[in-house]
């Protein structure tokens, strides 16, 4: 018994693998031994898989890792903290206001708006010429909108946009802002919307949000000391996109 305890393995003699029978039944463990390494040898040393064609696999782009510009974007002439949490204090009341002026129906203009997929529509209609339904209300308020040549973003105009349209709004801005730069009249009507766009704000509105900020970023580390006014109007936008939408690795430090 305890000969066969320690006897745990067969051993093999020398053989030739090309003189082993691989269709014959083994008739014990040495036989069996032989034709498993005999039937490795004659295997082939790749395997090729034959796919049909509804079951091949579209083949994925490849993503190349880009560090993000914006990241290390730094202002010298940063406002403080103090001054950015009364920013980001004002924006909540004027939400506040906003969603009370939801409730007022009968203060809407009856306007209408351009298709989504039309947005050089939409951009001569906000930037260029004002709606022809705005006309009038536009003129009664000039002074409080200089920077206006289209349509100026008052409540009665907003209040005429449906969410859908608002957000996609949003997302027009973020490619005009890239493509363009900055103007007053992009930033105040980009306020305007950010005032009124309900929450939670769409997946894709969200996206454009973050690429204001970080084009944002950018184009504020290039400003100096003497451009503080427009510094400012900068990092307003950041700290309502990154402080109240809470995109917090977006936060000035």
């Amino acid at each position: 018994m305890a000969q066969d305890q320690e006897k745990k393995f067969v051993e093999l003699d020398n053989f030739n693998p090309s003189a082993v029978d691989l269709t014959a039944p083994p008739t014990n463990a040495r036989q069996y031994l032989r034709q498993v390494v005999a039937g490795r040898k004659h295997e082939a040393a790749v395997v090729a898989v034959h796919l049909e064609e509804d079951e091949k696999q579209p083949a994925s782009p490849l993503k190349l890792c880009v560090a993000d510009p914006s990241a290390s974007a730094t202002c010298a002439f940063l406002p403080d903290k103090q001054w950015r949490k009364s920013r980001l204090e004002l924006f909540r009341k004027g939400r506040d206001r906003a969603e009370s002026m939801k409730k007022c129906h009968e203060k809407a203009l009856k306007l209408k708006w351009p298709e989504k997929a039309t947005p050089d529509q939409w951009k001569a209609l906000l930037f260029e010429k004002p709606h022809e339904g705005v006309e009038e209300a536009a003129e009664s308020t000039k002074s409080l909108h200089a920077h206006h040549k289209g349509t100026p973003p008052l409540v009665s105009v907003l209040l005429s946009l449906k969410q859908p349209q608002i957000n996609n709004l949003i997302e027009m801005m973020s490619e005009w802002y890239l493509e363009d730069g900055h103007s007053r009249a992009l930033f105040e009507w980009l306020f305007a919307l950010l005032l009124f766009v309900d929450q939670p704000i769409h997946a894709d509105t969200c996206s454009a949000l973050r690429q204001i900020a970080k084009e944002v970023r950018i184009q504020r580390s290039t400003l100096g000391e003497e451009d503080q006014d427009l510094i400012r109007e900068l990092t307003f936008i950041i700290v309502i996109i990154a402080e109240y939408f809470t995109q917090k690795d977006l936060m000035d430090v």
